[in-house]
C-alpha cells in the first residue's frame, strides 16, 4: 500500500512541475498548427473564370509534352472523371512545363453532356488541380440553374468529394432571376492532415457561354496519383529521381528551407526514408536529430520521422548508439532544444524503460539543464530513491521560482 501511494503521488509531483514549470504555453507533441481559411471568395479580377480558362488555352500554343508525365496524365484523367460527371469526356492534347513551383501540367478535353458541350482544361500543379470550363447551351439562367448545375457536374456525395451542403457556402451575382456568376465553396475548408481540403466554384456567363473554375487542393489526389500531393518533383517523380542522388544532395535538399507549412511534410519524409534505406550511421542520425533547431517543423514530429525512416529501412540502428549522443547535442545547442528533448525521451519510452536512459535523465534534471522530458520519463519509468528525492526537490525549486515571480509582479 505504501508502495502505492509514493507511486501515485509521484505521478502528481510530475504532472504539477510540468504545468508549473511550463504553463499553457508548450505546444504538443506532433501537432500541427493551422490558422483557419476566410469564408467563401467571390469572383473578382484575379479569378474570373473567362480570365482565367483563356490564360490556360493560351498555354497549348506556348508549352511542350515531356512523354515522362505520362503517368500523371493518365491519372489526372481518371481522377477528374470521378469527380465530375463527364462520361463524353475526349482528351485532346497536354502540354508540360517547369516552374519555380514545381512540375506543370495541363489536359485539354472536350465534352458533350446534358448539362452543356465544351472544353475543359486541368491547370494540375503539386498543390492545386485547377479545372477550367467553356459552355455552350447551359441551363443556368435561372435562380436556382447554378445550383442545379453544380449537381449535374459533380460528384458531390461520393468518394473522394462526399460534400454535404451544410458544408458550403454560395453566392448567386446579378439578378437572381437570370444570374450573371456564381460563388461556391467550403466555409470553412474542410482540414486534413495535408492542410486544407480546398473547393471552390466559380461560374460567370460571357455572351452565350458560361465559364466556369472549379479549384481542388491537392490532398483530394492523395489515392489516386502515382506522385503524392504537394511534392514539386512529379516527371519523373521524386521517387525515381532520388534514386540518382548522392548522399551528399540527399542531405543538401533536407536543408533546403522549407515554407511553415503542412505541405512541405510530404517532400522532407520522402527524402528521409531514402536516406534511410541506403543505411545510416549513428553520427548522421545525431546530425539529422540536431537538424530540428533551424528547420520549420515541430521537433516531436521530426524526431518521430528521423526514427521510424530508420525503424522502417530494413538497416536499424539501436537507439542506445545514439541516443547519449544525440542528448549531448542538443545540450550544445541550449534550452531551444527543450521541446526536442522532451520528444526524444518520449521515443526512447516507447521501447521500453532502460537504466541508462534513466541515468540520462537524473543527470539532466540534477543539473537542471532540462526538465519536461526527462521528467516524465522518469515519472514513467523510474521507482529509485535518488529519482524521487530528485523529483521533489525540483518541485521545491519550482515553487521558489513561481513565489519569487510572484514576489517580483507584485512590487513592479
Amino acid at each position: 500500500m505504501a508502495l502505492r501511494n509514493r507511486q501515485a503521488h509521484w505521478r502528481i509531483i510530475t504532472f504539477t512541475i510540468s504545468i508549473c514549470a511550463f504553463g499553457q504555453n508548450v505546444p504538443l507533441l506532433g501537432k500541427i498548427e493551422r490558422q483557419m481559411p476566410p469564408r467563401l471568395v467571390l469572383i473578382n479580377d484575379t479569378n474570373r473564370p473567362d480570365r482565367t480558362f483563356r490564360d490556360a488555352e493560351m498555354k497549348f500554343g506556348i508549352g511542350a509534352y515531356d512523354p515522362a508525365a505520362e503517368d500523371l496524365r493518365q491519372a489526372a484523367e481518371r481522377f477528374t472523371k470521378t469527380v465530375f460527371i463527364v462520361p463524353s469526356l475526349r482528351f485532346q492534347s497536354a502540354v508540360t512545363f517547369r516552374t519555380d513551383k514545381g512540375d506543370q501540367l495541363l489536359c485539354r478535353w472536350s465534352f458533350d453532356e446534358p448539362f452543356g458541350k465544351g472544353t475543359l482544361i486541368l491547370d494540375d500543379t503539386p498543390e492545386l488541380s485547377n479545372y477550367h470550363w467553356r459552355l455552350s447551351n447551359a441551363s443556368v439562367a435561372r435562380a436556382d440553374g447554378p445550383k442545379k448545375l453544380a449537381a449535374a457536374l459533380l460528384f458531390m456525395n461520393q468518394v473522394p468529394l462526399r460534400i454535404e451542403p451544410d458544408q458550403t457556402d454560395y453566392r448567386i451575382d446579378g439578378n437572381p432571376a437570370s444570374p450573371s456568376g456564381f460563388s461556391w465553396g467550403f466555409s470553412p475548408l474542410i482540414p486534413s492532415p495535408y492542410g486544407f481540403l480546398d473547393f471552390e466554384l466559380f461560374g460567370l456567363a460571357s455572351g452565350a457561354d458560361w465559364y466556369l473554375t472549379v479549384n481542388l487542393g491537392k490532398a483530394w489526389t492523395t489515392n489516386y496519383y502515382p506522385v503524392p500531393p504537394f511534392v514539386p518533383e512529379r516527371f519523373p517523380p521524386i521517387t525515381a529521381l532520388m534514386k540518382e542522388w548522392s548522399r551528399e544532395r540527399l542531405r543538401t535538399e533536407l536543408n533546403r528551407p522549407y515554407p511553415e507549412s503542412p505541405k512541405s511534410l510530404q517532400r522532407i519524409t520522402i527524402l528521409l526514408n531514402e536516406w534511410a534505406s541506403r543505411g545510416m550511421t549513428p553520427e548522421e542520425i545525431v546530425e539529422l536529430l540536431g537538424d530540428v533547431v533551424t528547420m520549420k517543423v515541430e521537433s516531436g514530429w521530426w524526431i518521430g520521422q528521423v526514427l521510424r525512416a530508420v525503424e522502417k529501412s530494413g538497416k536499424p540502428v539501436p537507439i542506445t548508439a545514439y541516443f547519449g549522443k544525440a542528448l549531448h547535442r542538443y545540450e550544445e545547442i541550449g534550452k531551444g532544444s527543450e521541446e526536442s528533448v522532451g520528444a526524444l525521451f518520449s521515443r526512447a519510452g516507447l521501447r521500453g524503460c532502460k537504466l541508462e536512459d534513466q541515468a540520462e535523465a537524473i543527470r539532466l534534471l540534477r543539473d537542471e539543464v532540462f526538465i519536461r522530458g526527462p521528467l516524465r520519463y522518469l515519472g514513467a519509468c523510474s521507482r529509485s530513491q535518488q529519482a524521487f528525492d530528485l523529483i521533489e526537490r525540483l518541485q521545491v525549486n519550482v515553487r521558489v521560482k513561481r513565489d519569487q515571480e510572484a514576489d517580483i509582479s507584485r512590487y513592479t
